[in-house]
């Protein structure tokens, strides 16, 4: 996998053909049965030697119209994405063509290569192409959840751009699981893997830059947060004390102090102050 050729290779036609009626077949199912499924698992297997072929699986997932098996197609995705590595070159143009109708898919896909990478130091390493492509399909579905798993490989400007998005998510356990991928990639590019995964040096978001846009967004807040849920967001980041140094909370309430006029200190910096004196 992985390589490239100077003549494209066409397959066999007989498997061109098997590809199609196995497609066709999973297309017009109205329900699972056994020789659907063994269609199923037959295309996916075909899937692990050549993820070409995930394009016309995701395709044929949009034209599904029963829900189980969209269910089972969705599931049936992460044991394909468990045998790829997150810097395979077919995974952003897969993201690229994707469409509001299959971004199921590409949370599972996400989830699953995050799942892959979690017992690897640095955790999930993204390339620059394969982030832009998860972010431009957010900017059509307008789906958060497809933030949480690329924030930490996001520029500085982007992050701060789209924090207020991310505190939105309706589970904490998602705000807090985007806000330590976010500081892992700060620590991962600071220990040069962005570059190894050709992303090259990029500006990222610190933990001193994630505490304080947290607290302005209380005092722009465009999106009409809840002062609870910006509320809950700053705990979220005392809830990651081995991902942010005791360093930063003063370098935080003097900027914030610095640029700030008394009167119009943000609710939140009393809350930070209440944190940090728990400590």
């Amino acid at each position: 996998e992985g390589r490239f050729f100077a003549h494209p290779i066409i397959p066999c036609r007989y498997i061109a053909q098997l590809c199609q009626e196995m497609l066709d077949e999973l297309k017009d199912m109205e329900s699972e049965s056994d020789h659907t499924s063994a269609c199923m698992m037959l295309y996916i297997a075909l899937c692990f030697k050549r993820p070409l072929l995930l394009h016309a699986y995701f395709h044929v997932y949009t034209l599904c119209t029963q829900p189980e098996v969209q269910q089972t197609l969705n599931t049936k995705l992460a044991e394909v994405v468990a045998n790829l590595s997150p810097t395979h070159p077919e995974l952003p143009r897969l993201i690229r063509g994707a469409t509001p109708a299959n971004e199921t898919l590409v949370i599972t896909l996400l989830d699953a290569l995050s799942a892959q990478s979690a017992a690897k130091e640095g955790g999930l390493v993204l390339s620059r192409e394969m982030a832009e492509a998860v972010l431009s399909l957010y900017r059509q579905t307008q789906n958060a959840q497809l933030l949480v798993p690329i924030v930490g490989h996001l520029h500085k400007s982007e992050v701060l751009q789209l924090l207020p998005f991310v505190l939105k998510l309706e589970s904490k356990d998602q705000v807090k699981t985007a806000f330590a991928r976010l500081l892992s990639g700060a620590a991962a590019a600071a220990g040069g893997v962005a570059a190894a995964a050709g992303g090259g040096e990029i500006d990222r978001v610190t933990a001193v830059d994630l505490l304080e846009a947290i607290i302005r967004v209380e005092r722009d807040n465009r999106e009409n947060l809840p002062i609870k849920r910006i509320s809950d967001s700053l705990d979220c980041c005392f809830e990651l004390r081995d991902k942010i140094d005791t360093k930063s909370f003063p370098i935080v309430m003097t900027r914030i102090l610095e640029t700030t006029e008394l009167e119009a200190l943000p609710k939140l910096f009393g809350r930070l102050m209440v944190l940090v004196l728990r400590e």
